[in-house]
């Protein structure tokens, strides 16, 4: 295919190309108004700028955190490692939403959102701007504090072809 030809693809075609595409796994958290916590599994999330410190995430419309997120303006993107496997088991179900925070250690970052003691990293942030594509709404989200974990053997959650999987430790 040359660089100007055009394909349409269905959705289907694209979930599966995508799905060969490693990405880290994050938990994205918020509040409610009422201050109940809520929380997100995604791969969907990048690196915008170092100055200033701003992220992007996407989030589908349908989500049942996606208005709490618009609506409040923060969230914090906790980044999570092999260990915390039990953790995204659990805010990948769609059952017990409202046990999900009953494991793992949890806190509270600057914005209010809940923190992933333990986490490889977090970044708080408060929401800039954010775009609607589609589906989702892409969230940027610039970050107004880092907690950076002091585990010394992190070994980062990848998704890979709909799995959870482990990076090897061997280096190119």
């Amino acid at each position: 295919m040359t660089a100007t030809e055009k394909t349409n693809i269905g959705s289907a075609e694209f979930r599966e190309a995508m799905c060969r595409h490693a990405a880290g796994v994050a938990l994205v958290t918020t509040r409610t108004v009422d201050g109940r916590p809520l929380g997100m599994l995604a791969t969907a999330v990048t690196s915008v700028t170092a100055d200033p410190p701003t992220i992007l995430v996407c989030i589908n419309s349908g989500a049942s955190m996606h208005a709490d997120v618009s609506r409040g303006g923060v969230f914090a993107v906790n980044f999570l490692a092999e260990s915390h496997r039990r953790i995204a088991d659990r805010f990948a179900s769609p059952e017990a939403r409202d046990q999900r925070f009953q494991s793992g250690d949890w806190g509270i970052a600057e914005t209010g959102s809940p923190v992933l003691m333990g986490a490889m990293a977090v970044l708080d942030c408060q929401v800039g701007q954010i775009e609607e594509v589609g589906t989702h709404s892409v969230l940027f989200g610039r970050v107004v504090e880092t907690v950076i974990g002091t585990e010394v053997d992190y070994s980062p959650m990848v998704y890979f072809e709909r799995r959870y999987r482990a990076l090897s430790g061997s280096r190119l």
